[in-house]
């Protein structure tokens, strides 16, 4: 009787030795594509400002004002963003793995 006690009190640790891993790369992918869709919606919002904000403005000084933003959601290693403003045209490449590319576009805008 004390021989099955001690076994099936082990049993808890091993099989939470096996389902750790598991559980730690369910969560870091959870936590990667929560990042990822999160950069991709602010970086997509911030470009439409920009845009409009070039409607009024100097494009060098919103393209400024995008860079920044920018910056703060995303990690230093990152933050190689490649923009471009032109009239009612922008376009915004960010290196992460896989490359996230942007490119925006306001219709129906007259200068």
């Amino acid at each position: 009787m004390t021989l099955l006690l001690f076994k099936e009190q082990g049993q808890g640790v091993v099989e939470t030795l096996l389902a750790l891993p598991l559980f730690l790369l369910t969560i870091g992918t959870l936590a990667l594509l929560l990042h990822r869709g999160a950069v991709y919606f602010l970086a997509d919002y911030h470009l439409h400002e920009a845009l409009i904000c070039a409607q009024s403005r100097a494009g060098s000084l919103c393209e400024r004002e995008l860079r920044q933003r920018l910056l703060v959601i995303l990690p230093p290693r990152q933050q190689k963003i490649q923009t471009h403003l032109l009239g009612t045209r922008a376009s915004l490449h960010i290196p992460l793995t896989p490359p996230l590319s942007l490119f925006k576009e306001l219709r129906g805008v007259t200068r």
